[in-house]
């Protein structure tokens, strides 16, 4: 065990910024590197022309055709148990929950064809570029975030969060942005699978070449994650995420697939 923790640990040494050849003098690669998931906010609250600069952020990611396919919603922490009867996690005294959305697209042109697969995917792919000039902002800004997608917060509970959000047809919740101050310094970086696991050149990586760099990652990331949460991945993944897919899979098809008869 103490070696599996020794190994772990020089690991994440290699993964810091400093160690990965990223010049403190670039601060955009610097803010990319150092960027982490904060599980512990502050309850102070967020001045508003910061939440402006961090939204207009996402206002500017690139997206297909410029349809920019997604919306934000900004929910303060009582705003949003009021809504949904649920606590924002971790203290976030602010949610931002990203929106997938075609609803305004259509009012600027007839769309006279239902798509909702499509539809999805693209927004889908939008939103998330949203979402990471979202993060990155934030970071830069002296702010962190956590990025939800489970229950209640996302795509697990997309068919709940449209009805108490009242949201139109062509409009589905994606993510939340969890965002505040984080409390202490910030939490060390998780594995991450080796470059050549991840970029290949010309061809896609051979199974017997890919699978020992996989499975190197795996059980750093294993051993990462007893650490750091006190519990199995696999028995996390077993019970909690396995039910949590087909609980998504549901709550997407009923959501993308809703009649105005539903509304």
């Amino acid at each position: 065990m103490l070696s599996s923790l020794r190994a772990l640990f020089n690991l994440l040494q290699q993964q810091r910024p400093e160690n990965l050849g990223v010049s403190k003098a670039n601060p955009v690669l610097k803010t990319i590197f150092e960027r982490r998931t904060i599980r512990n906010f502050k309850p102070d609250p967020i001045p508003e022309e910061i939440l402006r600069l961090i939204t207009d952020s996402a206002r500017y990611a690139p997206s297909g055709v410029n349809l920019q396919t997604y919306s934000l919603l900004i929910l303060r922490a009582n705003e949003w148990v009021q809504k949904t009867k649920v606590q924002l996690p971790f203290g976030a005294p602010l949610n931002i929950l990203l929106l997938g959305d075609f609803h305004k697209i259509r009012l600027a042109i007839d769309i006279n064809i239902e798509a909702p697969m499509a539809e999805f995917s693209i927004a889908l792919v939008n939103a998330s570029l949203a979402a990471q000039n979202i993060v990155l902002a934030a970071h830069s800004l002296g702010l962190g975030t956590a990025i939800l997608m489970d229950s209640p917060f996302g795509l697990s509970d997309s068919k709940k969060l449209v009805k108490d959000l009242d949201l139109p047809k062509h409009v589905f919740p994606i993510c939340s942005i969890l965002l505040g101050y984080p409390v202490g310094t910030l939490p060390p970086i998780p594995p991450r699978i080796d470059h050549e696991g991840v970029v290949f050149s010309s061809n896609y990586m051979k199974q017997e070449d890919l699978s020992p760099i996989i499975g190197s990652w795996w059980k750093q990331f294993e051993a990462a994650y007893m650490i750091s949460r006190k519990k199995s991945l696999r028995k996390r993944l077993d019970e909690h995420y396995s039910p949590l897919f087909i609980k998504t899979e549901n709550s997407l098809k009923e959501t993308l697939f809703r009649n105005e008869s539903d509304e």
